[in-house]
């Protein structure tokens, strides 16, 4: 059968496969699994699915209904009042919040961006989900809306609950970015010895932690200040710490040294983070609000007592339900069981309509579950956007200049140089033998610019070559003093490797390979270390192996794809190393022509340095951060549950602490940590309601949460001050400050070649380095001294790259095993994975049949029109067409036997619903009070269950 775009067709009219292949899908999804299990074949009878094309909305924001939506193909722009939001990846469900609202209309429009084709199956909830204001239907007629809605609550309720890590931690981690950025900040200006407006207790505050830290006295009579503070601090470090008392070789006692110092200061800056006014901060907690899962519980709650106070008692004295009783534990900690509460309502309440009550119930509480998920999303937006900017704030990589090229750009000039370079190839014979699955430089088989633009049939081709290539030097900032564009294209090879192939580690000693394009990777010993960056440098005499075994490191180049030029081959730049600095210098131009060269790789060799050190040193703080933020995440919940009362000291430093933070403190002795915080969020809530009365409930839960969460990091700060010495944690710190680390050893090396002058040649401030080769050069009357020189500093430069390449790798594989969830991410995954292939196998089977042009004249009314072939007998209201749909569904009907044990154990028997209906039960008066308009609407009830 063919099937027509933007047109709906059943599920069954795509055959048996198709119905397996859906019926899978829908297994996948919890609420979809257990619609499928309570309504059976006909859930996937009545479902349809359509290919819907570009441009075409799949949901219209404004509409109403209760269908919900599965993705299957391709992303869909979410849009907003015709703007778009988000883009999502499929496959993806939708449209599952419309079950819970009487009156859903749809918030968003679900659009299939240009270009793109979206397989979509709608689900018809709305055909099997009864009103129930619709007092004729029969109770029993109720119990899949109960067991649907049930389910659907748990649902939103277990998402709901799988964010809260998430938001924790970030929260944390962002704390604790925050109390870096000041911690560095306060350290520059300490460093740097600015004018600080502090108040003059900071500084005694400041002078007090020095003394029992370090202890450091300041001269008698005289007071800490910012313009005393670094020369005095540093003349007492300097006693402490003599260079010839540190292990080690003089570049490792520097290194040691400066790293000891940053430490003190760093100590400094964060004694004065916690004792300065929040006002004399540059950066802090702005208007971030948290999903309060205290205030979930109390919506949840209150809810609850408005149902028992709606419904009369079985007995006399019935113990009303309290929260706690129905919370989860273990990792569903905070989770509501909805489930045992409905038992115990049914148990003690007479419930003349058990099944519509607890199906309604049900409903409310997803709604709230809803509501908070709704509200958690927007906090948790605006709580990465805070993230992102304080990352604007953290040290930048200078970059050389560069020319911006749009990507389809840089693909197109590839596209076009490998296609030159292939044509030259072919008219090469080779040279040598090359071994198989490698990739080598042989002059013979690459080619300069010129010999690569000559291969073009026409002046305009060869033209468009010679553009291609200049650009990209100028894109990948390779142009720049003291070489311009003249001297690379006249000396720089142009070669390609094969896909699959490798560059190997004797051919990256021998030159530098610099990628043009993407996905070649950097690996030692078959262990991966980065992405190869186009326009980085690769190699270097300094990449020799120091001792025998060691990593062999190699470029791994991509297998071939199935389509696309570019896969043919990947291009490099090659800049041979043995031209530059061994054979073939001519003596008399050497500083016009090798020692720009020299001066040139000098200067990109200590760029890439410096970039990597940057990136490594960001890393290294990412993760120290995140590490700290699981750390205080679990401190903090610990403090939270510790029933032990309090040290003496330890309550005294909480006092002082939430007293300036809080103006709270209490007087009893022996309070535990528990109840210290129960108080203080108690205290929070009153001092928001004071301050804000125009403000909702929910808004100052949530704010007091916020505020509440920062007191306890404080807190937990404050009483797990580290008692590490500074030098047992620098010896566990193995990223050393590089441009120091350089600088020393340059320095020494070179006055062992008898350059006298060379530490005023080699210059650092610990971020960068300097390095004057001009001068170091201008004092060796030798060209083979001159050469030695050169491959000293050049071989030390690259043999640091090498090196902080791999640490940067030891640091993203650290980073990522601390930020993930670990086994949950693995089986979202996986799962993520069989969908995908149920999928594909769908589209495969239903796509043969589908027409191959779409006519430019549809609209979105022949996708409505096209989903007409739904059986009027379960379309819409009234009891006589509910009760044909109930012998529609087949085995997956509901009958009035079902009634018995509907709620599991402890739930209703038939003894139970003689009881509930008879004397002492509701009659059929309570009828219109019970389930009035829009459902339950006794005033108590109102914004309970109705609204």
């Amino acid at each position: 059968m063919s099937w027509d775009v933007n047109r709906y067709y059943q599920v069954p009219q795509g055959g048996e496969e198709a119905k397996k292949l859906v019926e899978s899908l829908l297994q996948s999804y919890p609420l979809t699994k257990v619609a499928f299990e309570i309504l059976g074949s006909s859930l996937i009878d009545q479902s349809s699915f359509a290919y819907i094309g570009e441009g075409k909305d799949i949901i219209t924001q404004g509409e109403k209904g209760k269908d919900l939506y599965l993705v299957c193909l391709n992303p869909v722009q979410v849009l907003v009042d015709g703007g778009v939001v988000v883009t999502m990846d499929s496959p993806v469900l939708l449209g599952d919040k419309a079950l819970i609202w009487p009156d859903s209309t749809r918030a968003a429009t679900i659009r299939v961006p240009a270009k793109m084709r979206a397989l979509v199956i709608k689900i018809p909830m709305g055909l099997f989900l009864r009103d129930f204001t619709y007092a004729e239907i029969s109770d029993t007629s109720f119990k899949r809306e109960k067991d649907i809605y049930l389910g659907l609550f748990q649902e939103i309720q277990a998402r709901l609950f799988s964010y809260v890590p998430e938001q924790k931690n970030l929260f944390e981690s962002i704390n604790s970015t925050i109390l870096g950025l000041n911690r560095k900040f306060i350290a520059q200006l300490l460093e740097k010895g600015e004018e600080l407006f502090w108040p003059e207790d900071a500084w005694v505050s400041l002078q007090n932690f020095l003394q029992s830290k370090f202890e450091f006295y300041p001269p008698k009579g005289e007071k800490l200040t910012v313009a005393n503070f670094k020369p005095l601090l540093q003349a007492h470090f300097n006693t402490r710490y003599r260079l010839g008392s540190l292990p080690g070789n003089e570049a490792e006692k520097v290194a040691k040294r400066q790293m000891l110092w940053n430490s003190w200061i760093a100590q400094a800056a964060t004694h004065l983070v916690g004792s300065l006014p929040q006002k004399n901060l540059s950066f802090s907690l702005k208007d971030i609000q948290l999903f309060n899962p205290l205030n979930y519980q109390a919506s949840m709650k209150t809810l609850m007592e408005r149902v028992e106070n709606f419904f009369p008692p079985r007995a006399k004295a019935v113990q009303k339900g309290d929260i706690s009783d129905y919370l989860k534990s273990g990792e569903q900690s905070g989770e509501v069981d909805l489930h045992a509460y409905q038992a115990y309502l049914c148990k003690h309440y007479y419930l003349k309509y058990p099944q519509r009550v607890i199906a309604m119930l049900a409903q409310s509480c997803a709604r709230i579950a809803a509501e908070c998920e709704n509200g958690f999303n927007k906090a948790l937006a605006k709580i990465r956007q805070y993230d992102e900017s304080t990352q604007h704030y953290k040290s930048t990589v200078q970059e050389a200049t560069t020319k911006e090229l749009e990507p389809k750009v840089v693909q197109a000039h590839l596209n076009q140089l490998l296609r030159g370079f292939n044509k030259l190839a072919q008219n090469r014979v080779g040279v040598g033998e090359v071994p198989l699955g490698e990739t080598h430089y042989v002059p013979a088989l690459s080619g300069k610019l010129p010999e690569v633009a000559a291969t073009g049939s026409t002046k305009h081709v060869q033209e468009s070559i010679s553009v291609a290539y200049r650009e990209l030097l100028e894109h990948l900032g390779l142009v720049q003093e003291p070489l311009g564009l003249g001297p690379l294209i006249e000396r720089v090879q142009l070669m390609s490797g094969l896909p699959g192939n490798r560059v190997p580690a004797s051919e990256l000693t021998k030159n530098y390979f610099i990628p043009l394009g993407k996905g070649i990777q950097l690996k030692c010993n078959d262990v991966f270390i980065e992405n190869a960056q186009p326009g980085g440098f690769y190699g270097g005499e300094g990449w020799l192996p120091v001792e025998e075994g060691a990593d062999q490191p190699y470029l791994n180049l991509p297998e071939r794809k199935k389509d696309g030029l570019v896969d043919q081959g990947h291009l490099f730049l090659v800049i041979p190393n043995l031209d530059l600095s061994k054979t073939h210098i001519n003596e008399e131009k050497f500083d016009t022509e090798t020692l720009p060269w020299w001066v040139w790789l000098k200067d990109r060799m200590i760029r890439e340095l410096l970039t990597l050190t940057k990136n490594r040193d960001q890393l290294l703080e990412r993760c120290l951060s995140l590490e700290e933020a699981l750390s205080l995440d679990e401190k903090v919940a610990g403090l939270e549950e510790n029933e032990n009362p309090l040290g003496e000291n330890e309550a005294e430093q909480i006092k002082a602490l939430l007293t300036q933070l809080a103006d709270f403190t209490w007087e009893e002795p022996g309070l535990s940590s528990k109840e210290v915080t129960r108080r203080l969020y108690e205290h929070l809530v009153i001092q928001a309601k004071t301050e804000n009365p125009e403000h909702s409930d929910d808004q100052i839960q949530n704010h007091c949460y916020t505020r509440f969460r920062f007191f306890l990091s404080e807190m937990v700060r404050l009483l797990n001050q580290p008692d590490k010495s500074e030098e047992e944690k620098v010896d566990q710190v193995d990223y050393s400050p590089v441009a120091t680390v350089l600088h020393h050893r340059l320095a020494r090396l070179l006055e062992e070649e008898e350059i006298e002058q060379a530490k005023q040649w080699v210059q650092t401030d610990g971020s960068s380095l300097e390095i004057d080769l001009k001068e170091i050069l201008a004092t060796q009357k030798t060209l083979e001294k001159k050469k030695k020189i050169f491959r000293l500093i050049q071989g030390n430069l690259e043999q640091e790259v090498l090196k902080l390449r791999r640490q940067r790798r030891r640091l993203e594989e650290r980073f990522v095993i601390v930020a993930s969830g670990q086994q949950g991410e693995k089986a979202k995954e996986l799962q993520k994975k069989f969908i995908q292939e149920q999928v594909e196998k769908l589209d495969k089977l239903l796509s043969k049949g589908l027409q191959s042009e779409l006519s430019s004249g549809e609209e979105r009314q022949d996708i409505e029109a096209a989903s007409a072939d739904t059986p009027e007998s379960v379309a819409t209201e009234g009891e006589e067409e509910l009760e044909l749909s109930l012998d529609d569904l087949g085995k997956g009907g509901l009958d009035d036997d079902d009634l018995e044990g509907d709620l599991g154990e402890g739930g209703l028997d038939e003894d139970d619903l003689e009881g509930d209906l008879g004397e002492g039960g509701l009659d059929e008066d309570d009828l219109e009070g019970d389930l009035g308009e829009g459902g339950l609407d006794d005033a108590a009830l109102e914004e309970g269950l109705a609204e």
